[in-house]
C-alpha cells in the first residue's frame, strides 16, 4: 500500500487532517469509491451520505480520527467489499470448496421481499475465520445466490453481521501515523496550557500583592486620587482575568501601505517570527509582549508555532 494521498495534516494553531474519496461509479444501491492510497471499495449510497459525509473526512483530533475510521470500517463492511457472517453447512465437492448457509432477501422495487436462508457452495479462499465465526466475502455471496438461486433474475441483499478484514492493516499503514501525530500535538498543547496557567496564577498573585502593599490610606487622599486608584485596580483586575500564554514562539502577520503609480495604494503583507514571548488575549485583540515592548494585533494574525 502506497503512502496516503489527498491527505494533509498540519498545525497552524489547530492540527487538522482531510481525506478525500472520489466516486468512481454507481452500481445498484452502492457507490464505488477510489481510495486515497490505492484501490477501490464499495459502500452503500446511504452510508456514503450519513457516515462518510459524501466522501470527505475532516477531523482535528485523535478522538475524531478514531470515530471517522470506525465509520469507514462500518461502511465498507456493509458494502460489497465487506465479509458477512455465515454458518458452515458441510464440505464442498472439492477440497477447495465449502458449503455454507447465509441469509438474504431479494431486491424489489415493489417493497421488501421476505428474508430466506440459502445453502451455497463457495471457494474456501473467499471465507475467513475470526475466532469461531466464519465470514464470506459479500460480493461472492451476492454473485452466487444471483446465479444459482435467482437464476440471474434480480440481486440479493445479503444479511448478517459484517466485518472488514483489511481494517487493521489499513489502520496500521494509513491512520496510525496521523493518530500518533494528533496525540503528540494534543499532549504538547496540554502541557503548554498547564505551564501557561501556572505562570498566569503567579502573575495574578504578584499583581494582588503589589496592589495590597502599595494601596494608600483612603482617609488621607483626595477624591481624585481615590478615583485614580480605583481605575488602576479595575485595570489590574481585567489583566488578571485575561487569558495569558507565556514563553511561546509565534508568527505575526502585519501590513504596510505601498503606493504604485496608476494602481493606487495597496498593502504588503509581512510575517515576523517572535520567540519567547507572552500572549495576552482580550476579546479579538492579542497583546504580544516581548523584551522590547508590546505589540497589539488580532487573533487571526497570530499563530503559535508548535515545536516538532
Amino acid at each position: 500500500m502506497s503512502a496516503l494521498k489527498n491527505c494533509r495534516i498540519w498545525s497552524v494553531g489547530e492540527p487538522k487532517i482531510e481525506i478525500q474519496f472520489s466516486a468512481s461509479r454507481v452500481v445498484g444501491r452502492e457507490c464505488v469509491l477510489n481510495l486515497p492510497w490505492e484501490g477501490q471499495f464499495s459502500v452503500l449510497i446511504d452510508d456514503l451520505r450519513s457516515k462518510l459525509s459524501g466522501g470527505q473526512i475532516k477531523v482535528s483530533s485523535a478522538a475524531e480520527l478514531t470515530r471517522a475510521f470506525e465509520a469507514l470500517c462500518q461502511s465498507v463492511a456493509r458494502g460489497s467489499n465487506g465479509y458477512v457472517n455465515v454458518k458452515r453447512a458441510g464440505p464442498g465437492p472439492t477440497e477447495k470448496s465449502i458449503r455454507i448457509k447465509c441469509k438474504a432477501r431479494k431486491e424489489s422495487q415493489g417493497g421488501e421481499m421476505p428474508e430466506a436462508q440459502h445453502t451455497i457452495t463457495v471457494p474456501v479462499s473467499q471465507v475467513v475465520a475470526v475466532g469461531r465465526k466464519l465470514y464470506l466475502a459479500r460480493w461472492v455471496a451476492k454473485k452466487t445466490i444471483r446465479e444459482r438461486v435467482y437464476k440471474e433474475k434480480g440481486w440479493p441483499i445479503v444479511q448478517g453481521e459484517s466485518i472488514w478484514p483489511e481494517s487493521e492493516r489499513v489502520w496500521a499503514e494509513i491512520f496510525a501515523g496521523p493518530f500518533a501525530a494528533f496525540e503528540r500535538m494534543e499532549r504538547e498543547r496540554a502541557e503548554m496550557e498547564e505551564r501557561s496557567r501556572s505562570h498566569q496564577a503567579t502573575e495574578v498573585k504578584l499583581i494582588r500583592r503589589t496592589v495590597e502593599e502599595t494601596a494608600p490610606d483612603q482617609a488621607e487622599i483626595e477624591r481624585t486620587q481615590r478615583l485614580a486608584l480605583k481605575r488602576e485596580r479595575l485595570r489590574l483586575a481585567r489583566l488578571a482575568k485575561q487569558e495569558t500564554i507565556s514563553h511561546v514562539t509565534v508568527e505575526h502577520d502585519w501590513w504596510t501601505p505601498k503606493r504604485v503609480r496608476r494602481l493606487g495604494t495597496f498593502f504588503v503583507k509581512h510575517t515576523s517570527r517572535l520567540e519567547n514571548v507572552t500572549l495576552r488575549y482580550a476579546g479579538t485583540r492579542v497583546y504580544i509582549i516581548t523584551e522590547d515592548g508590546e505589540r497589539i494585533t488580532t487573533r487571526k494574525n497570530v499563530r503559535i508555532i508548535v515545536p516538532d
